[in-house]
């Protein structure tokens, strides 16, 4: 008897464990992507195919963790049973496989549109995968309004009809149309209303197909919950960087654009302002040491983007002019051609050839709105004389619209053992902020070196105190200024692994130290409680960045008691100030 209850007893134990595991593979939400990929797409959609490929592949990667999310295409001729086809299983986590099966697709053949509907609907009708227990939709991207292997649209609409009832399901059609012709429109709105869904949305540019494919297949977006923020008008534009994305947002209404997606061989940069806040420009660093950067630019009144490499990608806007680290500052034209060296009157020669550039330049939004550009020089590096003494001097300069500069400070350091860098200048003008690393011998890394923190007055060229005291593996994370002057300096930890003393990698479970400096004061405070910034975007509106210092953390929208969380995989923070 004994026996049987214990067998009874197990049997029910694995029926429990079986049916924890089908309510866990269940989602939430489940959302097919079906995209137009016939020839159509390049030749009468602004942007081609390629706009389509960039903007479904962002939104598939900005998805929600749990959300299964599969792709279907269609394009083809007709009577072909490979006219349409699925790329990739319905499933969570397939943003990046998605993204990859577009990257692969190339268009082709007339636009089968009724074939990928109907398909589409199939694809649901199995009891595998799983439906989604709140939501199961099907976003369908199209360049063409009619489908070509029917000459009788109104057919169409009833077979689409049909067979969601027939499949007795409840399916959320969602129709973007991409470039579709305006006689076309209408013939798409009836095929729409066949599946019950609402009018077709349209795009013409790819900015706009990436919002509205943001706000179809993300749960929190903004078509599901309405947030009240201050208007595009008084919203000062905002980007921030994930481990793989650059992204920003101009309107606080509408989803952040994506401007850029790691394709594995690089990683996300820095992201800066032009003056008027009309141009964006960014940088994506390679994984490989030994090959070039990227500089990228987007025009936000024209749309134009262009791109190019650089082997130094400190970037900067002097007004609307886009520059970067040079001999003395490299210039990026407006118009996307070849970039120009220019030799920077009052900065002193550069070094020697195979040395690093001379001048970093980085930009600052002054008191009065205006941007302000700075650059960190290296004005002097003597290799050491007889007596083993060895003198480096770095200075900071202000450089003017018209390509002149004036030196502000200037400071002195030991080649052998330390570097130093310029990291920021107050709002008013007044104070600079700047670092000192301290190298500890043996291999370079983030474990052998110490990093301190100082404010100069720019004015009597008094410095403070170091924020902390030498410690090696304490590594500057974050430094910025507060619109009020107050001075803030982030620190993480850095330690050998336990792959010995050549491994080196930042301690997780060591919270970052934070700082900070009052802007009458002379020292540094050292904060309480996990490090973060707050900066102001227009009316009452603020930005929370819990990111800073440490691990990805979320940024948060907030107005009052209204308040959405733009990301929570966060890594930097790039306010327009």
């Amino acid at each position: 008897m004994r026996l049987v209850i214990a067998l009874v007893a197990v049997v029910a134990v694995v029926a429990g464990a079986v049916v924890f595991l089908v309510m866990r593979a269940i989602p939430d939400y489940r959302t097919a992507l079906l995209v137009d990929a016939s020839a159509t797409t390049t030749s009468e959609a602004a942007g081609g195919f390629g706009a389509i490929r960039d903007s479904v592949g962002a939104a598939a990667q900005n998805a929600g963790d749990g959300d299964a999310l599969s792709l279907r295409r269609f394009g083809g001729a007709c009577g072909d049973p490979g006219n349409t086809a699925e790329l990739v299983g319905s499933g969570t986590g397939r943003g990046e496989r998605i993204r990859q099966a577009l990257r692969e697709l190339e268009p082709a053949g007339k636009a089968t549109l009724r074939s990928g509907i109907l398909a589409a609907i199939d694809d649901f009708s199995g009891r595998f995968p799983f439906r989604g227990s709140e939501r199961n939709r099907i976003v369908v991207v199209t360049g063409s309004g009619v489908d070509a292997c029917s000459g009788d649209p109104a057919a169409v609409a009833e077979e689409v009809r049909g067979r969601v009832a027939e499949a007795g399901l409840s399916l959320d059609f969602r129709f973007v149309g991409f470039g579709v012709p305006d006689a076309q429109r209408e013939t798409l709105g009836r095929i729409a209303a066949a599946g019950k869904a609402p009018e077709p949305r349209f795009a013409d540019s790819a900015e706009d197909l990436t919002a509205i494919l943001r706000e179809l297949t993300i749960p929190d977006a903004p078509e599901a919950q309405q947030v009240h923020m201050p208007s595009q008008e008084t919203f000062r534009p905002l980007a921030w960087t994930t481990d793989s994305q650059i992204k920003i947002l101009r309107d606080p209404g509408k989803p952040a654009l994506t401007l850029s997606m790691s394709d594995g061989n690089s990683r996300p940069g820095t992201v800066i302002w032009s003056a008027d806040r009309g141009q964006v420009a960014w940088t994506e660093i390679s994984r490989d040491p030994n090959a070039s950067a990227r500089v990228g630019m987007l025009d936000l009144t024209s749309g134009a983007k262009h791109a190019w490499t650089c082997e130094f990608c400190e970037i900067a806007f002097l007004g609307e002019r886009l520059v970067s680290s040079g001999q003395d500052l490299t210039v990026y034209p407006a118009d996307g051609g070849a970039p120009t060296q220019v030799d920077i009157q009052g900065i002193p020669p550069g070094l020697a050839q195979d040395s690093a550039p001379n001048t970093q330049p980085f930009s600052i939004r002054r008191d009065d709105g205006t941007l302000a550009t700075y650059a960190t020089v290296t004005e002097d590096s003597r290799p050491p004389d007889a007596s083993g003494i060895s003198v480096g001097i770095v200075g900071l300069y202000e450089i003017t619209p018209n390509l002149g500069a004036r030196r502000l400070a200037g400071q002195t350091y030991d080649l052998v053992r330390e570097f130093p860098g310029f990291l920021s200048v107050s709002p008013d003008g007044k104070r600079a902020m700047f670092w000192l690393g301290h190298f500890g011998g043996g291999t370079f890394s983030a474990c052998t070196v110490s990093h301190q923190i100082r404010v100069i007055d720019l004015t009597t060229g008094k410095t403070t105190a170091a924020a902390t005291r030498p410690q090696f593996g304490l590594k500057e994370s974050a430094a910025w200024f507060d619109s009020d002057g107050t001075a803030h300096a982030v620190f993480e930890n850095w330690g050998s692994a336990l792959g010995g003393p050549q491994s080196c990698e930042r301690n997780i479970d060591t919270p970052p130290l934070s700082y900070r400096l009052p802007a009458s004061g002379n020292t540094w405070v050292k904060e309480k409680g996990a490090a973060g910034r707050t900066v102001k975007v227009g009316g009452s509106a603020q930005v929370r960045d819990e990111a800073v210092g440490g691990a990805p953390g979320r940024l948060i929208l907030e107005d009052g008691n209204n308040s959405r969380t733009l990301d929570d995989k966060v890594r930097d923070f790039y306010p327009s100030w």
